[in-house]
């Protein structure tokens, strides 16, 4: 004899939980999601499937274990736990098989019996498509296949606002992110936009948007929803931040400060109330971005505020090993963006690169390596800043000799500092062609989808096109070092330091109309603070050119 749960029809179950389903915790957003558990588990399971669209898994699988125990026989409860331990938003995601299927042998030992326990066609197809994410084959081979299993659901239910967005999800999880993704990214991003239009509040069709327009040149179509996930989900310090996102591809520099001053101040929260002895990784994350927002705001004081608690947070003894060492990025981007040159003692760094190159975060010891090589070279010093070039060579080569993966950005570095340090001893040719391959190189990279230097993948902390064209303008070639400037303008919209030499070297080639361009939008910078360059000399080329001189 069929369960009283089986027995009623979808409709009918619709109406039962309605209530349930719509008096929903606003500090997570707002999804309708009609299912057959009992009244008890309903406000666990929605709040589970919320928190999934946030990216807050540890507190998704809560939820969801909260529902399990509300109602033992709800298939859709260890569904949604089971889906909390597949992470990120494109391929590869972190992924925690054992944990998975873990969680789906509660609900019952093998697939036909679990999926049995299902009541109605649209419930089995969520839980068949997550039997197929953690079922047979390789990574990409099991992505591909839910992907597949999700758009067979969302063309089936339509009207079903969490299978199109999952499904939208589950699409960027089949490529990797830059320009592998580019088509599956728009495709994912028009079925977000859809659902969006029709709830506006919800939280997996705007965060989705805004990993499917992550690029400076498809930005502003993710804005609308930016704005909007910034306010969504106060209680979820991922969703939080990542409007972040698009707003460092538009250079809107306010935005993304307070955005990442409220996730900072979520997770802290979230910390003290889960009693950890430290904060947790997204405060860690959050106030590596602010420290860059304010670096791009010319905000120095806070910046060095931002810098201090990150280094106070590192010290604590969970911290681990990749908190510190973006602490030592962040220490090195802080030289570079404010120009506060000196020299860095890296002799350490260049004994461990001979001794245990292994045991080197590459991209983390490269960036300190180049604040050396640059600050040398711009305090005059040929042979600290060759001593800086000569290590990021020797880390570059040892990469290769250990069998280690290409990292570009690395390399871009090493070209960096190998330019800076010709330029300190004169040889302004062989300089510019070092940096000039330096930028090449870079262009072959996607733009960053953060604060430069910040992922593997990324170009590095002082962006290609900028050092060199700031070394043409030095050496009186305003005409290339202008093209540089606008190529590097594309890929990091509004960077002061970009905007004030795209100024500078349009005053020399008498481009007056491109120079006041720069100039007021370096005025106008949002949330502009006292230390951008060039501040004064902006204002003063502006009030000339209004006064017709």
């Amino acid at each position: 004899m069929p369960s009283v749960r089986s027995s009623l029809p979808l409709f009918l179950v619709c109406g039962l939980i309605a209530g349930s389903a719509s008096a929903q915790n606003a500090a997570l957003g707002t999804i309708s999601f009609a299912n057959s558990g009992g009244a008890a588990a309903q406000p666990y399971f929605l709040e589970g499937v919320k928190f999934l669209h946030s990216f807050e898994w540890e507190d998704a699988a809560e939820a969801f274990r909260k529902a399990e125990q509300a109602d033992p026989g709800f298939a859709l409860a260890y569904w949604g736990e089971a889906l909390s331990h597949t992470g990120g938003h494109h391929y590869p995601p972190e992924q925690d098989m054992a944990g998975a299927r873990k969680a789906l042998v509660k609900l019952a030992a093998s697939r036909a019996e679990r999926l049995a326990k299902a009541p109605t066609e649209r419930e089995r197809g969520y839980l068949n498509a997550v039997e197929v994410l953690y079922g047979e084959g390789d990574g990409h081979e099991r992505a591909v296949k839910y992907a597949e299993a999700m758009g067979q659901l969302s063309e089936r239910f339509p009207d079903d606002d969490d299978a199109a967005t999952f499904y939208a999800l589950a699409l960027m999880r089949t490529a990797q992110r830059g320009r592998e993704s580019t088509r599956v990214d728009l495709q994912a991003g028009a079925i977000a936009l859809r659902v969006f239009r029709r709830n506006g509040s919800h939280p997996g069709a705007a965060h989705y948007i805004v990993h499917a327009f992550d690029d400076p040149s498809r930005a502003i179509v993710g804005l609308d929803a930016a704005d909007v996930y910034a306010y969504l989900a106060p209680d979820a310090p991922h969703a939080l931040h990542m409007p972040s996102h698009i707003y460092v591809q538009l250079g809107l520099w306010d935005k993304l400060s307070a955005a990442n001053e409220r996730s900072y101040a979520a997770s802290a929260r979230r910390s003290e109330r889960k009693q950890l002895r430290g904060i947790e990784g997204q405060a860690f994350h959050a106030m590596f971005w602010l420290h860059y927002a304010y670096l791009m705001q010319g905000n120095f004081a806070k910046a060095e505020d931002a810098l201090a608690r990150a280094e106070r947070h590192a010290q604590n003894s969970d911290a681990g090993p990749n908190r510190t060492g973006q602490v030592e990025t962040m220490r090195a981007r802080h030289i570079i963006e404010t120009e506060r040159w000196q020299l860095i003692d890296i002799a350490p760094i260049i004994a461990q690169i001979k001794a245990a190159p292994d045991r080197l975060t590459a991209r983390i010891t490269g960036s300190t390596l180049l604040a050396a090589a640059v600050g040398a070279s711009r305090l005059g010093n040929a042979a600290a800043s060759e001593l800086a070039a000569g290590g990021l060579r020797d880390l570059v080569a040892s990469m290769k000799a250990h069998g280690f993966s290409q990292n570009k950005q690395v390399e871009i570095m090493a070209l960096e500092a190998g330019g800076m340090a010709l330029l300190a001893s004169g040889d302004r040719e062989a300089a510019v062609k070092t940096l000039e391959h330096a930028a090449a190189l870079e262009e072959s990279m996607d733009p960053p989808s953060g604060p430069p230097g910040e992922q593997d993948d990324d170009p590095p902390i002082k962006p290609a096109h900028e050092l060199l064209g700031e070394v043409l303008l030095d050496i009186g070639r305003p005409a290339d070092a202008a093209k540089q400037f606008a190529i590097g303008l594309d890929r990091t919209p509004n960077r002061p330091h970009l905007l004030i030499g795209a100024a500078r070297a349009a005053v020399k080639v008498n481009d007056r109309t491109t120079a006041r361009l720069r100039y007021e939008q370096l005025i106008n910078l949002p949330g502009g603070g006292p230390d951008r360059s060039g501040l004064e000399e902006a204002k003063a080329f502006v009030s000339a050119s209004s006064d017709g001189k």
